[in-house]
């Protein structure tokens, strides 16, 4: 007894049972004698030469027994593709159904010849030759095979109609037919199994290749899983951020942050209602039921200058809540974003600011892979201006309306504390907001301030709440917290927002 077991790498066998078109969704489960035998050869052939005609022969023909399977669980899928279609000046496309047999990687399939035996030199051979099976079926049913010559009595599940019943089988039974070889022997073997199917159908006007034959096997349907469908399009992953790189000649300044911000959330949001029939992503747009979101948990669209030249290099997408599977398609599917128009002796066009996205990444990753935006650090100083969105209180007589600790009320400091004991505060308790610095310029730059009036502060689209007042701060804690920390009017879109400060 002689068996072959097969490991399929990535959890999927691909191939079309012989005489089956691909649309009809069936896919060959198990693989048939006649495939194995035809792998065997061409492997063979391109990759052991040295082994003679002779000693394949002598190597396949006790193959062409009818073997036994013993059966993995497994679960049968499918994918839909539109693949282009060119005739002559005519362009289409043409749907083609991928039908697979999933399975378990950590489950292999064995295939048993339960009368064959191979002297030790023959076996040597046969394993190296086995071994060298890379694939088996489609290109991409990746295999790691090798000989089993240790078995005692496998719990086989699927064997050929004559050898009848067995008492290892469950009790549902099902009948199925696979191609196998019968009667060739000698040279004529060799010649049967390198027959192109092309030749084949059309010299020798056969569907079925020479010397073949069609077996009914009985197979248990025990080994068949009705896997539960899980659609987690909806539900959030565990990837809450998106890094794209910005490609232009030149780059957006700074001053555009907002801009930026805003312009991606547009097209983003403009993909995802293309790819979804027009449906509305609460994460991307922070809206439910045309009204604003709460609690922030909806997407920041932060641009981000990281190499602090004063151009804007990077924007990421953030959200806390994390994204589903339809959102990051909408990035995937994200290159380019509107950037104005260019008037060139009157024929104006479109400019497009290009994005390509670096990574996805989740909340474990964001401090290692994008410390420019989310730290950790104790002290943090304003990368764009922060926009008021309630006016500081003041007497009739000009006198600030001050709270005990002498902040002004609805003052930056003072605004500054409210949101961060209202929004972040208790993803960081184990850090108190311990001092801030107000001053009218930002560092865009080394050594380079810029006033905070030269930001762009207002949204092109939207309401929202904005005093007008825009100022720059330095955050410092007692103990050091992660970002992204963005604050007031227009944070969603880079306004507001706090980078480490390293210095």
């Amino acid at each position: 007894m002689i068996g072959m077991e097969i490991n399929f790498l990535a959890g999927k066998y691909h191939a079309t049972p012989w005489g089956k078109s691909c649309n009809e969704g069936i896919p060959e489960w198990p693989p048939s004698p006649w495939r194995i035998l035809r792998a065997l050869t061409a492997i063979w052939m391109q990759t052991m030469p040295e082994i003679t005609r002779a000693e394949m022969m002598r190597l396949l023909t006790p193959l062409t027994a009818l073997p036994c399977y013993v059966l993995p669980p497994t679960s049968v899928g499918h994918s839909r593709h539109y693949m282009p279609i060119v005739e002559g000046s005519q362009y289409g496309s043409g749907l083609v159904i991928d039908a697979f047999v999933a399975i378990d990687r950590a489950t292999p399939l064995q295939v048993i010849w339960p009368n064959v035996n191979y002297t030790p030199a023959d076996l040597e051979i046969l394993s190296k030759l086995v071994g060298n099976v890379t694939y088996l079926g489609r290109a991409d049913s990746w295999t790691q095979c090798r000989i089993i010559s240790d078995l005692s009595q496998p719990a086989v599940n699927c064997v050929p109609l004559s050898v009848g019943s067995l008492p290892l089988f469950a009790r549902r039974t099902e009948h199925l037919r696979l191609l196998t070889l019968f009667g060739v022997q000698g040279d004529t073997l060799i010649d049967v199994l390198l027959l192109q199917t092309g030749i084949n159908r059309g010299a020798n006007k056969s569907i079925d290749p020479p010397h073949a034959r069609w077996v009914t096997y009985l197979r248990s349907t025990d080994t068949q899983k009705t896997l539960p469908v899980r659609d987690r399009r909806d539900k959030p992953l565990d990837y809450v951020a998106a890094c794209f790189a910005l490609d232009r000649v030149p780059l957006p300044s700074v001053l555009e942050t907002l801009r930026v911000g805003e312009q991606t959330r547009i097209a983003v949001m403009g993909l995802f209602g293309r790819l979804f029939e027009g449906r509305i992503s609460v994460t991307l747009s922070g809206r439910v039921d045309g009204q604003p979101a709460k609690g922030h948990r909806h997407a920041f669209y932060l641009p981000v200058d990281t190499d602090g030249d004063g151009y804007l290099d990077h924007i990421v997408v953030y959200s806390p809540a994390g994204f589903t599977v339809q959102e990051l398609l909408a990035f995937e599917t994200l290159n380019e974003i509107p950037w104005g128009v260019h008037d060139h002796d009157g024929s104006k066009t479109q400019q497009r600011l290009r994005l390509m996205l670096l990574g996805l990444y989740k909340m474990g990753d964001l401090t290692a892979n994008l410390p420019q935006l989310f730290g950790p650090s104790r002290r943090w100083r304003s990368a764009t201006p922060l926009v008021l969105t309630r006016h500081p209180k003041c007497y009739r007589d000009g006198r600030l309306k001050c709270h005990a600790n002498g902040e002004q009320i609805d003052g930056p400091e003072d605004q500054i504390r409210k949101e961060w004991n209202k929004h972040y505060a208790d993803r960081h308790e184990w850090a108190n907001l311990v001092s801030i610095k107000c001053s009218s310029t930002i560092m865009a730059r080394p050594d380079h301030p810029v006033r905070c009036l030269s930001f762009k502060t207002i949204r092109q689209r939207g309401k929202g709440h904005s005093a007008g007042l825009s100022y720059s701060l330095t955050l410092e804690f007692d103990n050091p917290v992660s970002g992204p920390l963005a604050f007031g009017y227009g944070n969603h879109y880079g306004l507001g927002m706090f980078v480490p400060d390293l210095g």
